[in-house]
């Protein structure tokens, strides 16, 4: 139903970093890189100190990118495009497929694939822009809490 997207993953530390934050982040990042082989990065969220720098530079090492937003962004929702299924689908054969395609929502569609969303069917919006929404909704929620 829907494919994993690659994307670069950011190792930060803490927002003052001492030497333990920076290096534990480069070490991290390359560990994980290692194991999975997917595109994880080092990054920082302050400035590098004197110290940081006198051991990265020993270790011919670069200091990780400085990173000065970690708010979530819309970018940073991962949306699978999902097939949809007929809203008199049986509770069980949605369950089935929600497993298959190890995702928690499905949504109901027409066979136009417009979502149905009242009692009546009645088709308000394209449901991936609703999922859309919902995801702009979440972050706004936790933003303005």
């Amino acid at each position: 139903m829907g494919e994993k997207i690659s994307r670069k993953t950011i190792v930060i530390g803490h927002k003052n970093p001492d030497t333990d934050s920076i290096c534990s982040a480069i070490c991290y990042a390359n560990l994980k890189r290692c194991i999975t082989g997917e595109n994880y990065q080092p990054g920082r969220a302050g400035a590098v100190n004197e110290e940081t720098q006198f051991v990265l530079k020993h270790f011919n090492v670069e200091a990780p990118e400085f990173v000065e937003n970690v708010k979530t962004q819309v970018r940073d929702i991962e949306i699978r495009e999902t097939a949809g299924v007929k809203k008199n689908l049986s509770l069980k054969k949605a369950w089935n497929l929600m497993q298959e395609a190890n995702v928690v929502t499905i949504p109901a569609v027409t066979e136009e694939g417009l979502l149905c969303d009242t009692p009546e069917g009645e088709v308000l919006f394209p449901a991936d822009t609703v999922l859309l929404a919902a995801g702009m909704w979440k972050i706004l929620h936790n933003k303005y809490r």
